[in-house]
């Protein structure tokens, strides 16, 4: 079972916004595309500030004064 995510929603409105029904199936495809590949960008930029922020969390105060 797959889980149904609410980017995938705001990815259909912004192609069927921008797209409008004048661009062919593979504009769309090709933009929607894009808009998915921006935002498994965004969560793997995410997801390296996380690890970083953990890292200085868990660092022992005195390795970071030296």
């Amino acid at each position: 079972m797959t889980q149904h995510k609410h980017s995938d929603d705001m990815i259909e409105d912004l192609v069927k916004v921008t797209c409008g029904e004048q661009a062919s199936s593979r504009e769309r495809h090709v933009y929607r595309e894009a808009l998915r590949s921006l935002v498994r960008l965004a969560k793997a930029e995410q997801m390296y500030e996380m690890r970083a922020d953990v890292r200085v969390l868990t660092t022992p105060a005195d390795a970071i004064l030296h």
